[in-house]
């Protein structure tokens, strides 16, 4: 009853509000993740007219893995006279839960949602506009997600969507753009 689990998450929540009002509004927030993870699924009732791997059944695990992060602000006043990029890393690590269902043979949909703890905390430094620092620090990332897939049997390859939530603080420090 036990599954292991590799996906690739990208995550894109927008722009954030200006740091410090007025100053530098922060353009874009988006995240990629590589998540690793293992899952015991509960029940796993045998139906006998599916393949010999049901995928049926409620889960819940562990996932962990890598993040980076890409930030952008600029002047909300004069957005074409100076950009400000700050590209960060990190580890994220939490819990998983959903349930499945194996419509036919081939065919798996399902909902899943998870919580992790998401340590990307980065600052980048642009000395050719003004002397300015973008920083970008968060502590969370929550999903919920619809998911589709085809099961080979062993394996399930699946597509996922749905919605993201990330808990971000943005800092500036610096004269603003010129």
């Amino acid at each position: 009853n036990w599954t292991a689990k590799a996906e690739q998450l990208y995550v894109d929540v927008g722009e954030g509000p200006a740091v410090p009002p007025g100053m530098v509004r922060v353009d874009k927030h988006r995240y990629d993740l590589m998540k690793f993870g293992v899952n015991y699924l509960f029940g796993n009732n045998p139906q006998p007219v599916l393949a010999s791997h049901n995928w049926t059944g409620a889960y819940a695990g562990f996932v962990g893995g890598t993040a980076v992060s890409s930030t952008e602000g600029s002047n909300p006043l004069r957005p074409r006279w100076g950009v400000i990029n700050n590209n960060g890393n990190g580890f994220t690590a939490g819990g998983i839960a959903g349930y499945n269902w194996h419509l036919t043979p081939h065919w798996v949909v399902g909902a899943e949602g998870d919580f992790s703890w998401l340590g990307i905390d980065h600052r980048s430094v642009d000395y050719f506009d003004s002397p300015a620092e973008l920083g970008v620090e968060t502590s969370w990332i929550a999903t919920a997600r619809a998911r589709v897939g085809y099961s080979t049997g062993a394996a399930l390859i699946y597509l996922t969507g749905g919605a993201a939530w990330v808990d971000v603080r943005d800092s500036f420090r610096g004269s603003p753009f010129r």
